[in-house]
Formats: C-alpha cells, sequence, structure tokens
C-alpha cells in the first residue's frame, strides 16, 4: 500500500532513544455531517513534521477519510 513510507507515532514523554521532535497541530471542527459521520476540519501545523497532520488526527481518533496508513480506508 504505501510503499517506504514509515508510520509515525505520537509519544506524550518521547525517551532519548525515541528521537522524536516536537509536533503541534491545531485541529478545529469546521463541519459535522452526522449522517455520514465525519466532520470537514481546519488544522494549524505550528511545526512541518513528516505526516503531521496524518498522525495528530488519527492520534485523536479522527483519522483521515482515505488515510490507509493511519486509520481509515473508508472512501
Amino acid at each position: 500500500p504505501h510503499r517506504g513510507a514509515n508510520k509515525v507515532r505520537v509519544f506524550e514523554k518521547p525517551r532519548k532513544k525515541d528521537r522524536a521532535l516536537p509536533a503541534r497541530s491545531e485541529i478545529n471542527r469546521l463541519t459535522f455531517f452526522p449522517e455520514r459521520a465525519f466532520s470537514s476540519i481546519m488544522v494549524t501545523a505550528s511545526t512541518g513534521r513528516r505526516h503531521q497532520v496524518r498522525v495528530h488526527s488519527s492520534s485523536v481518533g479522527s483519522p483521515l477519510v482515505g488515510d490507509k496508513l493511519y486509520g481509515s480506508d473508508r472512501r
């Protein structure tokens, strides 16, 4: 599916061996569509880490639609 894409994780308190870099994203829901069970969102990423928006969305239980690597293959 995603050749060469290594999955990135969120750490609350990274250990030195994790090689974690700080990343911050602000996620705001714009509209909720209950009949389809999804929302449109606006994300402000204050850092530019690999897969940042995808990882942060998934870590709060709201993976991006169609993102097979981080949790939703929904179309």
